[in-house]
């Protein structure tokens, strides 16, 4: 399933919303020990945004990321296997386009924070593996300023 949605708050902020959800299942059929294999999967993202902006050069977007996804699996090949998998991402991120004065040049400036947390379970004991990692990211460049369009909306 899949929301989409927009509201205009102003003429220079826009809120811009979308969230999905996705349940998978897979059932491999094949002679016993083989490769039979299961996956339950069901993997969700919340990503809310706020573009700024009112058709000049000055614009922008910043927003969340947030994903989780739960999946079980089940492989008979050579031994009946199963696993868990939990995987939880949340980042925060931005960008922005910002004329240098009177030139015809604009420097576009983003960063984006995110925190990843993956957890596997093998079979009914406790074995397994955590990993957390984080990154940071920051670009920018400076870019030739485009003719801004009559009521176009500037690439963000």
């Amino acid at each position: 399933a899949i929301v989409d949605t927009r509201y205009q708050i102003s003429d220079a902020l826009r809120f811009e919303g979308l969230l999905t959800g996705t349940d998978l299942g897979v059932d491999r059929r094949a002679n016993i020990n083989d490769g039979v294999a299961t996956v339950d999967s069901h993997e969700y993202v919340f990503e809310p945004r706020l573009r700024f902006g009112s058709g000049g050069r000055f614009s922008g977007v910043a927003g969340l990321y947030l994903y989780r996804s739960d999946q079980d699996e089940t492989l008979d090949f050579l031994a009946f296997q199963t696993y868990q998998d939990r995987i939880r991402t949340a980042a925060a991120f931005g960008e922005a386009t910002i004329p240098l004065g009177g030139s015809p040049f604009d420097l576009i400036a983003g960063a984006r924070y995110e925190q990843e947390k993956h957890e596997r379970q093998r079979g009914l004991a406790a074995s397994g593996r955590r990993v957390r990692q984080g990154s940071f990211v920051v670009k920018g460049r400076i870019a030739h300023a485009s003719p801004v369009v009559a009521g176009s909306q500037p690439a963000v």
